[in-house]
């Protein structure tokens, strides 16, 4: 990664590691919710057993036309003290629900300022990528011009196999400012080229003067 993009990568490495974090608290709270949802069900069918055996009993009396009991059974009392303990689990499992919910809240938070960070990361990382291309470009188009105007010299002068032509259609674009930063028809223009090119032009001028000062002399 380039060095201008690092606090972004940062970010989405420190995001990374809360929600990591998070999910493994919530792993936790999940596991005593469901600790309580096994305890409550166990519980449950205690008293559904229970019920059945006083249930039983009751037939019996029934069916035998015995008298009828006035004393509770040893099951009434455990029933009582089975629906007081259900009654207490399944507000313990509602209350580890709730908690479960909460984290499970909190989590999605966090996983929202991570993509958060992550599209900061590839916002920035594109705008250094493009400053890059424009960079590129401006280089591109200042060898491209610089090397046009070198050939008006030696075009003649050179063997075929030596000129470079390029692609007259060729065009570079800057996409954030759609600036025409390499434009065919400018490289045909003199007046159009820019500052590295008219100064190569400048220096060969005044090399070739040199040259032929030498030359013209008797």
């Amino acid at each position: 990664m380039k060095e201008k993009t690092t606090i972004e990568v940062q970010a989405v490495h420190d995001c990374i590691a809360k929600v990591t974090k998070a999910r493994e608290a919530h792993a936790l709270v999940v596991g005593k919710k469901d600790t309580s949802v096994k305890e409550l069900n166990k519980l449950m069918e205690n008293r559904a057993a229970v019920y059945e055996r006083l249930r039983a009993r009751e037939r019996e009396i029934a069916v035998s036309g015995g008298k009828l009991p006035d004393e509770p059974f040893p099951e009434d009392t455990q029933l009582t003290r089975l629906d007081r303990h259900i009654r207490i689990g399944q507000d313990r499992v509602r209350d580890w629900e709730r908690k479960v919910a909460e984290s499970q809240a909190g989590i999605d938070a966090l996983v929202a300022e991570m993509e958060e960070s992550w599209v900061a990361f590839g916002a920035a990382t594109g705008d250094q990528l493009l400053k890059e291309f424009r960079q590129a470009a401006l280089m591109m188009r200042d060898a491209q011009t610089a090397y046009v105007a070198l050939t008006s010299y030696f075009l003649r002068s050179w063997e075929a196999s030596a000129w470079k032509g390029f692609d007259g259609k060729l065009t570079l674009v800057d996409p954030m400012s759609q600036e025409l930063i390499l434009n065919p028809l400018h490289a045909r223009l003199a007046e159009k080229w820019p500052p590295a090119a008219q100064m190569l032009r400048k220096d060969v001028d005044g090399l070739r003067a040199e040259a032929d000062a030498v030359k013209s002399v008797n």
